[in-house]
């Protein structure tokens, strides 16, 4: 494991904020609940659950036939193989009816998803969606949102069972922009009648195999979630716990790993939200899945702050470099993610010119990682994220994986003194722990130290980790927050942090500790405790080594 200590001023995350100041603990430190105390308040320690899930779709930037430009206003999903319609099979009874009995009818089930826009489609504003067919059932009529929706579809057999049946599901988007954007998918659902007996759904009982349970049982030469692995030099451990030989695997298939790439961010599962009174950031499909408590079930990609979830905007792409590809048996590739100008005047926020309340009036000219701005739903403020450096990070492509890639972050609110180390002769005199004039918690200093892995190897598949250093920018805007806003003179500055953004397709974890043993680990106030917030596997999911879908997750601290 790798730690780094981390001070105010040098610690990405822990830059004080002018326009209201705060302490803490968020899930991608993008963005947070907004405080409107002015410099010098109490700073405000707070766990914020969460934060950032992204879905992520790996692509290589290079030439090749993208879909068509109206092609992501509606989609199926949950289906393989359709999600821009066309024709499955399912027999009555099959894994892929949903009823599992035999009954003469197959029930399948799929989500509609609205407005879902990616590197080649851009999500826009719809006027009009319509599902039909018969069968369908699910939340119609659709609302024009950018979201999606949970249906089942019934087909019953013909001929009392003897015969195959079929139906028809068609949904289309139009766009409420000009010139007008339609998407018609059609869907083919045939159901055919079961010939043999289906199975018992009597509950067995089954016996896993030791494979991966930490220990290196008879018959195994390694596990892979033991603390070493077991295997010598140049090999890696596989899912059958048995040694091979590590390759580098390509990131995308058929392609150099010395490239430049996208992550384009799309809806990813629900997820267990910090509200959540069991299961927190666990897979659901209802609030019960959650404990019970509404709205903690949410579909990713989502923020919290202050236990405070909601939706974040589609369409983040992140664009990288690996300039040179690694060896077996590490396979860790340097990425870089450029920034053109990091001193250019930044476009998003004219506003700032001459504005003491703004951190700063530059950023990146040309950013490798977007965020399209967005409205916070229930405080009515427009937000917007700047990248204001140069982004590094690493991917990691051994097979069988062999990184350490999860991301630690732990706080004190403590003041370490100008040399940002506990127990040296510059520290200032113990602090009351709370956020009196003279309390731990009435300034913004303190450490945050930043470990990289837990011991173990990651999950096989493309494994990838990316800090970013970012300007979140929250105002008040007079055209209430439309695509492309921009925080001007004539509006209202409620926030603006500069943080750290550090995605992990391994795993992120953040909270306040006792750093140096003065008993004072959080000084503060908040609507959650101290933490630690944790997003592990399966919450979390690299890349296939064939290509496909992640799930990346950050957690950060900011005092």
């Amino acid at each position: 494991m790798r730690a780094r200590d981390r001070c105010p001023n040098e610690d990405d995350e822990t830059t004080p904020a002018r326009a209201g100041t705060g302490s803490d603990v968020n899930a991608d430190a993008i963005q947070r609940r907004m405080d409107t105390g002015a410099p010098g308040d109490a700073k405000r320690c707070r766990l914020l659950g969460l934060g950032l899930v992204l879905g992520a779709t790996l692509l290589c930037l290079v030439p090749r036939a993208h879909a068509q430009a109206n092609e992501c206003l509606v989609a199926f999903r949950g289906l393989p193989g359709a999600e821009k319609g066309g024709k499955v099979v399912c027999r009555d009874c099959d894994t892929c009816d949903r009823d599992g009995v035999k009954d003469n009818k197959c029930t399948f089930q799929f989500d509609i998803c609205l407005n879902q826009g990616d590197a080649s489609c851009t999500a826009t504003t719809l006027k009009k969606v319509k599902a039909k067919g018969k069968g369908l059932a699910g939340p119609l009529p659709l609302p024009a949102d950018s979201a999606c929706h949970t249906f089942t579809a019934t087909v019953p057999l013909k001929k009392n069972g003897r015969k195959k049946g079929t139906t028809t599901i068609t949904a289309q988007a139009v766009s409420s922009t000009k010139p007008t954007r339609h998407d018609i998918d059609k869907l083919i659902l045939l159901c055919n009648p079961q010939p043999a007996t289906c199975a018992s759904t009597t509950p067995t009982t089954t016996t896993l195999p030791p494979c991966g349970n930490g220990v290196i049982d008879p018959g195994e030469q390694c596990d892979p979630a033991a603390s070493s692995s077991g295997c010598p030099s140049g090999q890696g451990c596989n899912t059958q716990c048995q040694c091979v030989q590590v390759s580098c695997d390509p990131i995308v298939p058929g392609e150099p790993i010395a490239n430049t790439y996208q992550l384009s961010g799309v809806v990813g599962p629900k997820l267990c939200t910090a509200r959540a009174t069991t299961n927190q950031f666990g897979a659901c499909a209802t609030d019960a899945d959650c404990g019970g408590r509404t709205g903690t079930c949410l579909q990713t990609p989502w923020v919290t702050a202050d236990g405070i979830a909601f939706p974040f905007p589609l369409g983040i792409t992140t664009t990288f470099t690996v300039g040179a590809a690694d060896v077996p048996p590490t396979c860790e590739h340097a990425a870089c993610l450029g920034c053109g100008n990091p001193n250019a005047p930044c476009a998003g926020t004219p506003g700032c010119a001459g504005n003491p309340q703004c951190v700063t009036t530059t950023c990146c000219d040309q950013p490798s990682f977007i965020v399209p701005n967005f409205l916070l739903p229930g405080l009515g403020l427009c937000v917007r994220v700047d990248q204001v450096a140069c982004g590094v990070g690493v991917v990691n492509s051994s097979n069988p994986q062999t990184g350490d890639n999860e991301v630690v972050k732990m706080a004190d609110t403590s003041d370490p003194g100008p040399d940002c180390t506990y127990g040296t002769g510059d520290d200032p005199a113990a602090k009351p722990c709370d956020t009196s004039a003279g309390g731990a918690g009435s300034d913004p200093k303190g450490k945050v130290v930043r470990t990289i892995g837990n011991g173990t190897p990651d999950a096989n598949g493309i494994q990838y980790r990316f800090g970013v250093r970012i300007l979140a920018t929250s105002w008040t805007d007079n055209q209430g927050c439309p695509p492309g806003a921009t925080f001007d003179a004539d509006e209202s500055l409620i926030t603006q942090l500069v943080l750290n953004a550090e995605l992990s397709t391994a795993g992120a974890t953040a909270g306040f500790t006792d750093l140096n043993g003065d008993g004072c680990a959080l000084a503060g106030a908040g609507f959650t405790g101290a933490g630690p917030v944790t997003i592990a596997p399966p919450s979390v999911q690299p890349v296939p080594y064939a290509g496909g879908i992640s799930q990346a997750a950050a957690a950060g601290v900011a005092l």
